[in-house]
């Protein structure tokens, strides 16, 4: 990953109150159904999520500093009781 390192965050609802964002890769925490890994000055990355999601929804977790990822964690049947909590 270059030195541009972004990664997309997704909230839990697309309710207007939590908006789709992109950070740079410095810290830990959480997306929802779909993130990207991406250089923000090439725009070339990783698009990761699930497809379709009747029942349950997938999330993804990570951590990295300085714009790259150490770590990646994808889940399926995601469920967190603190959802709704989101800093908003």
């Amino acid at each position: 990953m270059a030195s541009d390192g972004r990664i997309l965050i997704v909230p839990w609802d697309n309710d207007n109150f939590v908006r789709y964002r992109g950070e740079v890769i410095d810290g830990s925490g959480s997306s929802y159904e779909v993130t990207s890994i991406y250089d923000n000055s090439s725009r070339n990355g990783l698009v990761i999520g699930s497809i379709t999601h009747d029942t349950w929804k997938s999330g993804i977790d990570y951590r990295g500093s300085h714009g790259k990822l150490e770590a990646l964690t994808v889940y399926l049947a995601y469920n967190e009781h603190c959802i709704r909590s989101e800093s908003r």
